[in-house]
């Protein structure tokens, strides 16, 4: 990610060898679902490393940290609040006792799993759990029971994420990913249905669908009947025509 947002090797090569380098990779995929566009990912990239280094993780990779910890070491408060949401989705961030969800043991299992047996990276351990975390809290499980999820269930959780307003396609493939990956391992430890799975599908995601759709083809022809002649006298003034916006999103 980093060749994508700086253009000097220099730079990159900096953000490559500095501490916590997965860690701070799979936030700043992160934040890149979420829509943040290329300016604040190259600020909070320079930030984070700089977080790293304040930290202290260079020889202490797993280490947890309390936010008394943190407020000393991270002086800023700027640097501080995204020092402690990046702790957070780590699950890196010491705080008081938080009481425990009905599935959080099913999840620790996911992530030894993950760790001891998959072999997969701790920024991918980090997160496929947070993922799963919030799609449960967005599920309502109220129990530890995953029998009661059905496929319908998880459709309309994820039709959800995709209303206006919404999370974007990317972010929710980067979801339906992880929870595949769980519903997998839970399968296999008969947690939940069968097929539960299999029937999480990715949504689709179009390369240009950021961008803004082009005028109807009324609008056009209204623009071309305001006009006569190609020379500049001749085209209507915004204040006297008043036309529809050429662009919607």
């Amino acid at each position: 990610m980093f060749d994508q947002l700086f253009n000097r090797p220099v730079i990159v090569a900096r953000h490559r060898e500095g501490p916590m380098l997965e860690e701070r990779l799979a936030f700043l995929a992160h934040l890149d679902e979420e829509g943040f566009c290329r300016s604040v990912l190259q600020k909070r990239a320079r930030d984070l490393l700089a977080i790293a280094r304040m930290l202290g993780f260079a020889g202490r990779p797993r280490k947890a940290l309390t936010v008394a910890e943190v407020k000393r070491k991270v002086a800023d408060q700027r640097l501080y609040r995204l020092a402690t949401r990046w702790l957070q989705f780590m699950g890196r961030l010491q705080q008081r006792p938080a009481p425990l969800t009905p599935w959080a043991k099913k999840i620790k299992a996911f992530a030894d799993y993950m760790e001891h047996e998959a072999e997969l990276a701790p920024a991918t351990i980090y997160g496929h759990c947070w993922y799963v975390r919030r799609f449960f809290d967005r599920l309502h499980v109220k129990d530890g029971s995953l029998h009661k999820i059905t496929p319908h269930r998880i459709d309309m959780a994820f039709q959800k994420m995709l209303d206006p307003g919404g999370y974007s396609r990317e972010t929710i493939r980067t979801c339906a990913t992880a929870l595949r990956a769980f519903f997998r391992f839970a399968e296999a430890r008969r947690w939940c249905r069968k097929g539960l799975a299999a029937s999480i599908q990715n949504p689709r995601v179009f390369s240009q669908a950021s961008l803004p759709l082009g005028p109807s083809w009324d609008d056009v022809r209204r623009l071309l009947a305001m006009t006569e002649g190609d020379r500049p006298s001749n085209m209507p003034s915004a204040a006297a025509t008043s036309p529809p916006p050429l662009f919607r999103r």
